[in-house]
């Protein structure tokens, strides 16, 4: 049931929300003398994405009709796609939907589908005068008019106000109820309303104020009332979120790579393919989703061409890193990999104290004796994590599908979610794309094994693009033909 998730939504409560957004371009977003130093108020309601059957949120909003759909998220039409499942919604309607687990672990929220400056953001959130406890959503959804007799405009006070629809997940995180019962119905939940605080808004309202916070708080459970929420925008959430279309095909396009020119001049022979990651930069990178949902299976591989990519495939040049190395290796010393170990340039997860990781990041050691605040690897190998140079970042923040040119029988997917800082050479100078594969969505392209305790990625023989792209390295990098398929993940 491949179609736009346009829940049916009540004039619900509004909260009084607070969103930290700064760098979201928010024109004409009035601010509220009540909200803290860079945060902006919003309103807020919430919902349930996947209410109990018979409930007042499964029957009269619709609830069950689109459980486990959504807007900005492709589940496929059958087969299903993106960990999507055939599932009841919970009214004997089967469709491809996400189940609960996977949405409770996106943290998601809509917002007004005619006024969709937050959407394909990452906000943290919290309530007006409520600010110890906050929130962080990823705004994947949209609330339609047509579905509620106008009510997402009249909550908006006649777009006065952003619209932050909170699942039942993250809202039960800011708010603070239990969303586990046998009879739980988001509209009994009670919420603080924005009464008196969002003018033009309905006085039942939530009231949130927004901001860009320095990093985001752990994911948030959501209810789905209104209430006075206040939510910060991430600078990792456009590209951890860019606005996707339902269809991997509708997604926004990435350039094709140029063809390099034909008498392209001869390359040096290079240093050995790099590894090096990008540190993290002195500001705090964006957060990811936290966590991420699980790398969707790709579709059959496409069929092969006698000469260069697939139709429909783009050119690149691949790498290979790993983001844990064995302590000792060359990639633990040679190329930092211990140093760097579960850190990504576009992937924020704390500070510099045990007290400060987030988002499921951890207080360890990456191999060398230096503790930080790094990503497990347990957690590295779910996100299917790839990188791109960092002086053209075209792929950044895209879920692509990877073939190793002429042996496309074997297709990885892809979130390109980090930068390698001295790759240009690997480009050919910026003549072709860079897809810089972690170790592990490596392993399955190239069938390697990882489990050998003295595994050093650097001994992994794969393909080499001699012949293949000229102006690059080939002796040194792989031909890969990639397919983007939306935002990633």
């Amino acid at each position: 049931m491949n179609v736009a998730r346009l829940r049916q939504r009540p004039r619900r409560l509004l909260l009084p929300l607070l969103v930290a957004a700064c760098c979201l371009g928010l024109g004409g977003q009035r601010v509220d003398a009540a909200c803290p130093s860079g945060w902006f108020p919003a309103v807020g309601t919430i919902y349930d994405s996947w209410p109990k059957p018979g409930s007042k949120e499964c029957v009269d909003y619709s609830g069950c009709q689109w459980a486990g759909q959504f807007f900005k998220i492709d589940g496929g039409s059958g087969p299903c796609i993106n960990g999507a499942q055939w599932l009841d919604g919970g009214n004997g309607d089967y469709a491809c939907r996400f189940p609960e687990s996977t949405v409770r672990s996106w943290s998601i929220a809509a917002t007004y589908m005619l006024d969709d400056r937050l959407l394909g953001r990452k906000l943290q959130v919290m309530v007006e005068n409520r600010p110890a406890v906050t929130t962080v959503v990823n705004v994947r959804d949209v609330c339609s008019d047509d579905d509620c007799d106008g009510c997402c405009a009249a909550n908006t006070g006649g777009a006065t106000w952003r619209l932050i629809d909170i699942e039942k997940w993250p809202a039960s995180t800011l708010l603070g109820f239990n969303p586990s019962s046998g009879s739980f119905d988001i509209n009994n939940v009670d919420i603080p309303t924005a009464s008196g605080m969002r003018p033009g808004a309905p006085e039942d309202s939530a009231a949130p104020s927004t901001r860009i916070a320095p990093a985001a708080q752990p994911p948030a459970t959501a209810a789905a009332a209104s209430a006075a929420a206040a939510t910060t925008l991430t600078p990792a959430a456009a590209a951890a979120l860019p606005a996707a279309s339902k269809a991997p095909a509708a997604a926004p396009a990435v350039p094709a790579s140029p063809e390099p020119p034909a008498a392209a001049p001869a390359v040096p022979a290079p240093p050995p393919a790099p590894r090096h990651r990008h540190p993290p930069s002195p500001r705090p990178p964006s957060p990811p989703p936290s966590p991420r949902p699980p790398s969707p299976k790709p579709p059959p591989p496409p069929p092969a061409t006698t000469t260069g990519c697939p139709s429909g495939w783009t050119q690149a040049v691949g790498t290979m890193f790993d983001s844990w190395p064995k302590p000792g290796t060359v990639e633990c010393l040679d190329h930092e990999g211990c140093r760097w170990a579960g850190m990504f340039a576009e992937v924020y997860g704390g500070g510099s104290s045990p007290g400060s990781c987030v988002d499921g990041a951890q207080w360890l050691n990456g191999g060398t004796g230096i503790w930080e605040c790094r990503f497990p690897e347990w957690l590295v190998r779910s996100w299917n994590i790839a990188a791109t140079y960092d002086q053209d970042q075209l792929l950044l923040g895209r879920k692509l599908q990877v073939i190793v040119q002429g042996a496309p029988q074997t297709v990885v997917t892809v979130n390109v979610r980090d930068t390698c800082s001295d790759c240009g050479y690997a480009t050919g100078n910026k003549a072709y794309k860079l897809i810089h594969l972690e170790k592990w969505p490596a392993s399955a392209l190239l069938g390697f094994s990882t489990s050998d305790p003295a595994f050093d990625i650097n001994d992994v023989t794969f393909p080499t693009a001699v012949g293949l792209r000229p102006g690059a390295p080939e002796s040194s990098v792989m031909p890969l033909c990639y397919k983007d398929v939306g935002a990633a993940t």
